[in-house]
């Protein structure tokens, strides 16, 4: 982002740009006006219409927690939605460690979200939300029709074939179950996207917030590649869920195996798109085996959810286990 477009397109003031931080889906760059006020202004990516939802969606959701309380999550200055620009007020920390501190913090946010929807108010499903195992089915088909479309070498089809007979595998053996227990989920939950500012904990980044069911938010939660916390708080996460929200754990069995076929989609996508933008022009088996989308392949194959006696392991705590093999 060019510090002329804050120039000519801000309405609070010139800010000097001092830092940016980038995301998978944003960048964040830190603002400073001469009347002493510290902008985050928040830049998204990706085409327009990616873009306008992303805005639109996290600006809805933040308007939306702020109405009924929530205050430990940005503050909104202003909106360019034509520059695909998001600006509020800087909050000063760093991401916290994976402790036992921050995960006390994340199963409370979880706990003031799930208390808002049981007032029942709506709002729009999260981004990707699912209810059922035949709806996780269907956008897995999805994504395997896009990396096949998008990267069409022989490889990646023998690749795409690959993760086809995994699903197809996996559905024949397990019922359409429908998931009852229904929450509002951040859907990128995790220390990642949180702020330590001293002693107060800060949620960031809700560009895919909305309704969602309990056994993906959890079954995320346990998948994602930057969740890095010990067994003892992986399992307080998913003790305190069952408890706080009258939810069977047992349910995330049937779902984490499908939900770590999605994963390795999304990660072989964004791996070969990165290789792409390199140069790289035929997707190989070089750029396969070094993605993190096989590493899913290997948690799903091994049933690397299944930690020591019949806990639920989490992909991290597995990557971490098949590193020192």
């Amino acid at each position: 982002m060019d510090i002329k477009t804050f120039r000519c397109e801000l309405e609070a003031g010139i800010p000097k740009i001092s830092q940016q931080i980038n995301g998978g889906n944003s960048s964040v760059y830190k603002g400073h006006l001469p009347n002493g006020m510290t902008l985050a202004i928040k830049e998204y990516k990706g085409d327009k219409i990616r873009v306008e939802r992303m805005l639109s969606r996290e600006v809805g959701s933040i308007k939306f927690l702020r109405n009924f309380g929530i205050k430990n999550i940005p503050e909104i200055v202003e909106i360019q939605q034509e520059l695909g620009l998001l600006i509020y007020l800087w909050i000063e920390g760093k991401e916290p460690h994976p402790d036992s501190k921050s995960m006390g913090e994340l199963i409370d946010f979880c706990t003031s979200l799930k208390e808002i929807y049981s007032l029942e108010n709506s709002f729009e499903n999260s981004i990707d939300a699912v209810f059922s195992l035949g709806e996780i089915e269907s956008q897995i088909f999805n994504r395997i029709q896009d990396l096949e479309k998008t990267f069409s070498s022989n490889e990646v089809n023998i690749l795409c074939s690959n993760l086809r007979e995994k699903l197809i595998s996996y559905a024949k053996i397990k019922r359409n179950i429908t998931f009852i227990n229904k929450t509002f989920s951040v859907s990128d939950l995790g220390t990642h996207n949180m702020i330590r500012s001293k002693e107060n904990y800060f949620f960031i980044d809700f560009e895919f917030f909305g309704l969602d069911s309990v056994n993906k938010m959890v079954g995320d939660f346990v998948l994602h590649p930057k969740n890095n916390f010990d067994q003892i708080d992986i399992s307080r996460f998913i003790s305190s869920i069952s408890n706080e929200f009258r939810w069977d754990p047992t349910e995330l069995m049937e779902i984490l195996p499908l939900l770590t076929l999605k994963w390795a989609l999304i990660a072989f996508m964004r791996s070969f798109k990165e290789d792409s933008h390199k140069g790289i022009v035929k997707i190989g088996n070089s750029s396969i085996d070094k993605s993190l989308g096989t590493q899913y392949l290997k948690y799903f194959d091994l049933g690397g959810h299944i930690g020591a006696d019949n806990s639920v392991q989490s992909f991290c705590l597995f990557r971490g286990i098949m590193d020192q093999l």
